[in-house]
């Protein structure tokens, strides 16, 4: 079996949590905390980077915006997402395949 390099599968449009989990440890490549494998903790930017499978700077290059601005969102306890970064996240998602629905945007207390 050939063995994956960890940029290759950071690549990939789809990760399962474990991979992004194991990536975190051995690579310190892909940014996404523990408590981020359950939804229900998740705010709108972390589940949005979730599934991306990005780190804040890949997320960043994929949406045309600053790599801090993204991070800054990712850390913030409220973690909502302007109307500009919906579109560009929307837009993104599609060119990427990535299964993102509109109810993903928004923090589950407005559900």
């Amino acid at each position: 079996m050939i063995r994956q390099s960890a940029r290759e599968i950071v690549n990939r449009t789809c990760l399962s949590v474990n991979e992004l989990l194991t990536l975190r440890k051995s690579h310190r490549m892909v940014c996404l905390p523990h408590h981020h494998a359950q939804s229900e903790n998740m705010t709108p930017w972390q589940k949005v980077q979730a599934k991306f499978g990005l780190n804040a700077a890949a997320l960043a290059r994929a949406i045309k915006r600053d790599r801090s601005k993204i991070s800054r969102h990712l850390r913030h306890p409220e973690g909502l997402i302007n109307g500009e970064d919906q579109k560009r996240l929307m837009e993104a998602a599609a060119e990427l395949n990535i299964d993102l629905q509109p109810v993903d945007l928004v923090p589950e207390a407005v559900r």
